[in-house]
């Protein structure tokens, strides 16, 4: 069963702006790959070599990386 004209809002209470969204076929193809590329990361023995940019320190993710 496929799911079709998904939409959606994206509020931006400080920019006071209002975004609306919609789903497409390319947008599935695109988060399917994704997915597949998340899911070859995740059964790989070692993880991927660490790229430290000038912005990860302020990143939310930081804590994965590096502790």
């Amino acid at each position: 069963m496929k799911v079709k004209n998904i939409k959606g809002k994206i509020d931006y209470p400080l920019l006071k702006q209002n975004i609306d969204i919609e789903l497409k076929d390319e947008d599935m193809e695109n988060m399917e790959e994704i997915l597949n590329n998340i899911h070859d990361i995740v059964m790989k023995d070692t993880p991927p070599i660490l790229d430290k940019k000038r912005i990860c320190k302020s990143c939310a993710y930081y804590d994965l990386c590096f502790i």
